[in-house]
């Protein structure tokens, strides 16, 4: 039989009648989880293609007390504002019966996702409570967040980049979890930025103070880590500020390396030690002035200075004369640090149309001193060096939003980039290599508001570009059109189709037309004529979630073109290498993405997929299986975490690179008054090492480190 289908539409509001964003509204009938919604920003809530029949819908939120009424859907019906009020009561003893880790909303370019009352309640920090969302890898010990894929996401709080808010971020607070998978063309412009993770987090109405510290030594002081961070704050302002400090102690590698050019061949073996002390720091806040001002700041400090020794031996040989044995030592003293300060200001006209103005200015510097020796009866090769890098940028963001009829939401602006770097290698005779460039970037977006069946958005920017390399100058002008579809078939189920285009600048040292190498058998320099390449990128995914089961099977293709390669050519024994824009390639994939809750006894968190390379009359094209899996169990005040990301090959015109799998197993003991004992192993995988092999014309080298 035909079963006849209804809306229903209502609004949720506070004990001030204020809309209340992020709240969950779910149906039941006959016992059985029916359908759910969130509420937006202005508190709306509707469902559509609803079954008649007799339903319980409750309307709950966090530190709100819950609401429930009976409903006889047998028409479309549109409810009066229903208002919720606070729950004065302890956190521990509010009961959440609806299981918001089961609703998840999508759009167009993005799927939106909502922590279980369990993670929000029991996570000592918000990097704990995202290990639940699917398609994030979270390492919660080095406060590192990565998609699935290994990029690493811009994380917004509330569509604002805060930088290092989410170290001191009360995870009770966050509402709800958007992964946007295809960003527009408004975050494509000098950070080229692929993916987004925006923390919808709701505000607190009292004054309030947080704060966290951590450490965590390795038995043997070979690695360590600590760090804290406070917040304070009311509605209406907050101030907040985190650090950490990480470091390597005489961490030992053991080496391999092989190289081949014509007659000659030199292999080596012995051990690479490491010394390394990052310690970064945030400071930010933000301010409500007024209803239609707000204000935020942050301010970014890392520092890393790290030693590096080399010791090896081995034999080289020429032609068919006899091996000689060779020894190889090399210091490096590298020290590296970046400020970064930033100020965001928001005026809205009325809650559909508001200017955003975001003003950046960041400093960096870095270098490098040392030595290098090899000594053999063929040849004696000493090294001296001193490089010294500096890098000033600026930039001025300023976004435009309206809406029209409330279907569509419209973003237009333009982002002014300029930055300026110094590198001096004072161990040559060659003056410092200078580099400039000054971008003007422009955007257009579009996408569709509010709850329906089919949704979409798109964009387009223009990105015009005016460089000066060595004196060298070059300008271009590059389009980056975006565009999302999804379609929702039911509520626990959709289908999305995304296209992008997105162009990836050069790195400085592949500009650099300076020796960069220190081995006496390569020449690396780098090429200031180079361009831009080119990610042509489309992406078919589906998602299903439905009683704690998500999955989502995804097949993506890129098309790249004028791809930034390494070439190179052999002089005697010596091998030239520089970049340069080759060509084409393509790169599909495909995989699913699934979580499996497992009752209340925690989740299983797993993303595998196939990697197949095409490469055009490369000597290295092959294909691979990458996998992430994220395990987390838990039974009152113990829990379990595993963690494991293993990447496989990648490949290059002119080489293959295995890297090491990333595997982390941490037990934890939740003690009184917030304490908590925790015992971790690192690399609980086999495979402890990554390998490399290089072959070009006549050169071929090949290189293992094993940890």
């Amino acid at each position: 039989p035909i079963i006849a289908q209804y809306r229903l539409s209502l609004s949720v509001a506070d004990g001030n009648r204020e809309a209340l964003s992020g709240v969950t509204v779910v149906l039941y009938a006959k016992d059985t989880l029916r359908a759910g919604e969130i509420s937006d920003a202005k508190g709306i809530v509707k469902f559509r293609d609803i079954p008649g029949d007799n339903y319980l819908m409750r309307v709950s939120m966090i530190g709100y007390k819950a609401y429930e009424q009976k409903l006889n859907v047998n028409r479309n019906i549109t409810l009066p504002t229903i208002i919720i009020r606070e729950d004065t009561s302890r956190l521990a003893e509010v009961t959440v019966t609806a299981n918001r880790a089961d609703l998840i909303q999508t759009t167009a370019s993005s799927s939106v996702f909502h922590l279980s009352a369990q993670a929000l309640k029991d996570s000592k920090d918000a990097f704990e409570a995202l290990r639940e969302v699917p398609k994030l890898i979270v390492d919660a010990t080095n406060k590192t967040i990565q998609f699935t894929d290994g990029s690493n996401p811009l994380v917004l709080v509330n569509g604002v980049n805060r930088p290092g808010y989410i170290n001191s971020l009360d995870p009770a607070d966050i509402e709800s979890v958007e992964i946007i998978s295809n960003p527009s063309a408004r975050y494509r412009g000098e950070q080229s930025v692929t993916g987004i993770i925006n923390l919808k987090v709701k505000r607190k109405k009292q004054t309030y103070t947080n704060g966290n510290f951590y450490t965590r030594q390795d038995p043997g002081l070979v690695f360590g880590i600590t760090g804290g961070s406070f917040e304070v704050g009311n509605s209406k302002s907050s101030l907040y500020m985190s650090g950490q400090q990480f470091y390597f102690n005489n961490d030992r590698i053991d080496t391999e390396n092989r190289i081949r050019n014509g007659s000659f061949e030199r292999n080596t073996s012995g051990d690479r030690k490491y010394d390394a002390n990052m310690i970064y720091l945030h400071l930010g806040g933000d301010w409500i002035a007024t209803d239609k001002d707000y204000w935020a700041f942050g301010i970014k400090f890392i520092t890393n200075p790290s030693h590096q020794r080399i010791q090896e031996s081995g034999t080289v040989v020429t032609g068919d004369a006899a091996s000689n044995p060779i020894d190889i030592a090399q210091k490096l003293n590298n020290n590296y640090f970046t400020n970064e300060y930033n100020l965001y200001y928001k005026h809205s006209f009325t809650p559909n149309r508001f200017l955003e103005l975001t003003g950046k200015f960041g400093l960096l510097g870095s270098g490098s001193n040392g030595w290098r020796d090899e000594k053999s009866d063929l040849y004696a090769y000493h090294s001296l060096i001193d490089m010294n890098n500096s890098k000033q940028s600026y930039s001025l963001e300023a976004n435009y939003q309206f809406s029209l009829a409330n279907k569509a939401v419209f973003n237009l602006g333009n982002n002014v980039y300029h930055q300026h770097v110094d590198i001096d290698d004072k161990a040559d005779v060659y003056p410092s290599f200078k580099y400039k460039d000054t971008r003007e970037y422009v955007y257009f977006d579009i996408s569709r508001r509010g709850t329906h069946k089919f949704t979409y958005s798109a964009s387009i920017g223009a990105d015009m570009v005016f460089t000066d390399a060595d004196k060298i100058t070059n300008h271009y002008v590059n389009f980056v059109p975006t565009l999302s579809l999804s379609y929702a078939f039911k509520q626990d189920r959709s289908l999305s189709l995304s296209f992008s285009r997105n162009r990836i600048s050069p790195g400085i040292s592949q500009l650099n037309p300076r020796n960069t190498s220190t081995d006496s058998l390569q020449i690396i320099t780098g090429n200031p004529y180079l361009k831009p390449y080119i990610d042509n990128r489309a992406n078919l995914s589906y998602e299903w979630n439905h009683k704690g089961l998500y999955i989502s099977p995804y097949v993506t293709y890129d098309y790249y073109t004028d791809m930034v390669e390494e070439q190179g050519r052999t002089e005697g024994r010596i091998y030239h290498s520089s970049y340069y824009n080759l060509g084409k390639h393509q790169i599909l994939q495909a995989g699913v993405s699934y979580r499996i809750t497992l009752a209340k006894l925690g989740f299983v968190n797993m993303d595998v997929y196939y990697f197949k390379d095409f490469y055009k009359d490369y000597p290295f094209k092959g294909s691979s299986i990458r996998t992430q899996c994220n395990l987390f169990l838990h039974y009152k005040k113990v829990s379990l975490n595993l963690n494991e990301y293993n990447s496989g090959m990648s490949y290059s015109k002119t080489g293959k690179y295995r890297i090491m799998p990333q595997s982390e197993a941490t037990f934890t003991w939740r003690l009184p008054k917030n304490w908590s004992l925790i015992a971790g192993m690192r690399y609980f995988l086999p495979q402890f090492e990554t390998r490399s092999w290089t072959w070009s014309d006549n050169y071929e080298s090949y290189s293992r480190d094993k940890y």
